[in-house]
């Protein structure tokens, strides 16, 4: 099977206390929730937003390609409580980017770490992907301690533009290679 194929098939799976799956226009109350609130999440989204353009940005940057997008929903609340979805993949080389982000109520709780062990472990195990890169901003640092927990490497620094503001920005790369993977 092709990656494509296996993101099918794997469109849908749990951890102890998440469920990943697609993102649903049924998530927009969540995402506008988590999308109002921009300066609580200044390293995901830009400035605020009416409800309309919540909803286009939920349908167009999450929806309208599936494929290797998922909806963190807790088991108890039964919401979305971010995503996480695999970013420039490239299916010659094995390698994706993974991109994350879980509501401000819900962090530090350990939902980030299972979300991205079990997003690796799938990439790595199932997809056979040889690379995963994290690229995170600088003053990130929350989201710095979470990669390194979860076994990625710091590589480096660098500046680059951040897609939303455009604005020259500073990053840190952080990456992990299959033979370094160890499932936990």
């Amino acid at each position: 099977m092709d990656i494509w194929t296996l993101l099918a098939k794997f469109a849908t799976f749990e951890t102890n206390e998440l469920i990943l799956r697609p993102i649903r226009y049924e998530d927009s109350d969540s995402f506008w929730n988590m999308r109002s609130k921009s300066s609580d999440y200044p390293f995901v989204f830009s400035d605020d937003v009416d409800r309309n353009t919540s909803d286009f940005i939920l349908v167009h940057s999450f929806m309208k390609k599936p494929l290797g997008v998922w909806a963190i929903e807790n088991k108890v609340t039964h919401t979305m409580i971010g995503c996480i979805r695999f970013e420039k993949i490239d299916s010659q080389n094995l390698t994706a980017e993974i991109g994350y982000f879980i509501n401000k109520g819900f962090q530090r709780k350990g939902y980030g770490k299972q979300a991205l062990n079990c997003i690796t472990f799938l990439a790595f195990h199932e997809l056979a992907f040889k690379k995963l890169s994290l690229i995170i901003h600088k003053e990130n640092v929350a989201s710095q301690l979470l990669a390194k927990s979860c076994q990625y490497k710091f590589v480096r620094y660098f500046k680059g533009s951040d897609r939303h503001t455009h604005k020259i920005r500073d990053y840190a790369l952080f990456e992990l290679l299959v033979g370094e993977y160890h499932h936990e």
